[in-house]
């Protein structure tokens, strides 16, 4: 009877975990550079032109290895990262995981708030904030691994809040009032939805599957202009992730699975739409085909193998 009730926790434990573990356990790699025109300052006062190369973006890249990245914020040959009073260096981080981002800050008027702020933190010269853990009640920076500013070139490297969160985008953002009048800035790339990307994607809408039977999600590109799209499907309350525009899915454990499809490129180009996956309760098919992770042919050797042991249990 033991051994009966160690082969059905066996086969419950692998239906488990073949429904819910994440699919895709390779390092996650981006590449990601945004470039800026030249000679593009504009004055706030009165929205003209003007030439400030210390606020003239030339262009940002960001390298993420796992949890790690490394930014590079370059402003123009001639510029170079001021620590005046009203300077205000800004790279915003967007990633499938944080709902606000990630802040990295540098400049005076930065300098003058940390002490405020986080007058127990240990903090150089560049502020690192936000993530998913970052809220009201805790806003902690997030410790920086490396950093410097050489002239008119700024670098940062920290880790993200988790493992499997991926860069979307980054954009930065300069800003200076020399004279506590006229405030010169420059944003690249200069575009209004940061937050909610540029590209816009369908993920098919709703879907729904008997528990075992495998599906096929469809992602489809609406409207953006990109030739090198990269498709993740992101489940929430999971770890669960599938790469490619249209993957197949599967889940032997009925309920309704919510969440997140994204598609971006190495250009900070990006877009999102949400889906949900209905598991009937009941079966009435157990699916078959490939998917990208195992399911109830899994269980089935598990069982296989669990039945033998009873037998071999009762010959001794």
């Amino acid at each position: 009877m033991k051994m009966i009730k160690f082969a059905s926790g066996l086969i419950l434990i692998i239906m488990l975990l073949t429904s819910m573990c994440p699919v895709n356990a390779a390092t996650i790699e981006r590449n990601i550079t945004i470039t800026d025109d030249i000679d593009d300052v504009v004055d706030e006062l009165d929205y003209e032109p003007a030439n400030y190369p210390n606020v003239d973006i030339a262009n940002g890249t960001c390298i993420q290895t796992g949890k790690r990245v490394d930014l590079e914020f370059r402003l123009v040959e001639n510029g170079s990262f001021e620590k005046s009073f009203t300077s205000a260096y800004t790279i915003i981080l967007i990633t499938t995981s944080s709902t606000g981002g990630y802040f990295i800050m540098y400049g005076g008027i930065v300098d003058q708030f940390k002490p405020f702020l986080f007058p127990d933190a240990e903090i150089g010269d560049v502020l690192v904030m936000g993530g998913d853990s970052f809220t009201e009640e805790d806003a902690t920076p997030i410790d920086v691994i490396s950093e410097s500013v050489e002239k008119n070139i700024l670098s940062v490297s920290f880790n993200l809040d988790n493992s499997y969160e991926r860069v979307l985008t980054l954009v930065a953002e300069a800003a200076i009032s020399p004279d506590n009048i006229s405030t010169y800035s420059d944003q690249a790339p200069e575009s209004e939805d940061v937050d909610t990307g540029n590209l816009v994607i369908t993920a098919g809408g709703d879907y729904f599957a008997d528990p075992g039977q495998t599906i096929q999600l469809q992602g489809n590109l609406v409207e953006g202009n990109s030739a090198d799209l990269e498709w993740l499907w992101v489940f929430d309350d999971s770890l669960i992730s599938l790469e490619e525009k249209t993957p197949n899915y599967k889940s032997n454990i009925p309920g309704n699975y919510e969440g997140t499809l994204f598609a971006f490129d190495d250009e900070g180009n990006w877009g999102s739409d949400d889906f949900t996956v209905t598991v009937n309760e009941t079966s009435s098919n157990n699916g078959g085909g490939n998917n990208n992770q195992p399911g109830f042919e899994l269980v089935v050797v598990i069982g296989a193998i669990a039945i033998a042991l009873i037998i071999l249990k009762r010959k001794k």
